[in-house]
Formats: structure tokens, C-alpha cells, sequence
């Protein structure tokens, strides 16, 4: 299995995948506004064919971080590790980018979704009340990541002081 960054000319690929996974699937145009981000961590895991993606943006500020925004893996190439593999990707970069944290929201219904989150160190922060267009609520889950320089997570110093 080989991963590599999604390139815009991924979507029709993304775009299956996404419907094959999710009963409330993201449109296209979504999708490929995603895929043209500069700024995005954007993955796909390939073999003779897409198997799954990861779409994660960098967030700034004084608790910089990168938010998992989609990873989807093809239901006929589930439980081969290839999510674990786009995860570990995103953390990667990530980590060289300098973030301080992973972050992403998964639906307090999708308990095998959570047990996967938390088997690769993330956690449970905050439950976000209605957060769905569904209604349903969602875990805000967190991997903080290690950095060398001490003011990586700190809060902003309170200018009031």
C-alpha cells in the first residue's frame, strides 16, 4: 500500500468512497474544494486503486494545531490498516509542520470510529450538543503531539496582566 498526497485529480476516486462510506455522504464540490487546498493535509492510500483518503487543514494560533476534517476508508478495504495508515500520515506531517495537537469530531453513535480514535492515542475532550445537521451530538477528540519548543501548547499569555 502506498500513501501519497491527494491531488485534485483524486475526486472521482474520493467522491466514490465517500458515498460507499457514509450514509450522509459530503458532495463532490466539497470534496474538491478540500482537494485544492494548498494549505491541506490531504491524503489517499493506493494500491491498483484508491482505497481510502484523509482531509485535514491547519489551524493557527496560539494552539496551532491540524483538524481531521474526512477519513474515509472503502468498506471492501476496512480492518487492512489502511485508516491507521492515512492517520499516521496526517500525524506526521503534522508533527513536521510544528502543530500542537490532532483534532477531529466523530458521531457519539459511531462507537467503532471512537474505540479507533482512542486505540492511536486520541481522546475525548468535549461532547458538542446537536453538531450534525442530523441533530446527533459528536466527540471532539484531541492527540496532543510533542514538541521540542516549550511554548508549543501553552495559552496565550493574558494581556490584562
Amino acid at each position: 500500500m502506498n500513501i501519497r498526497r491527494a491531488q485534485p485529480q483524486d475526486l472521482r476516486a474520493v467522491v466514490r468512497i465517500e458515498r460507499a462510506s457514509f450514509a450522509d455522504p459530503w458532495p463532490a464540490s466539497l470534496l474538491a474544494w478540500y482537494l485544492q487546498r494548498p494549505d491541506g493535509l490531504h491524503f489517499v492510500a493506493e494500491e491498483a486503486e484508491v482505497l481510502g483518503f484523509l482531509l485535514a487543514l491547519r489551524e493557527e494560533g496560539p494552539l496551532a494545531g491540524v483538524h481531521v476534517h474526512n477519513l474515509a476508508v472503502h468498506p471492501s478495504h476496512q480492518g487492512r490498516g489502511v485508516g491507521t495508515a492515512l492517520l499516521q500520515a496526517a500525524i506526521g506531517e503534522a508533527r513536521s509542520r510544528g502543530a500542537c495537537t490532532v483534532r477531529l469530531e466523530v458521531r457519539t453513535g459511531n462507537d467503532k470510529a471512537r474505540r479507533f480514535y482512542e486505540q492511536r492515542g486520541f481522546r475525548v475532550v468535549q461532547v458538542l450538543p446537536h453538531y450534525y445537521e442530523d441533530g446527533e451530538n459528536a466527540w471532539a477528540m484531541e492527540l496532543p503531539l510533542v514538541r521540542p519548543a516549550p511554548q508549543c501548547c501553552q495559552e496565550p499569555a493574558d494581556p490584562g496582566q
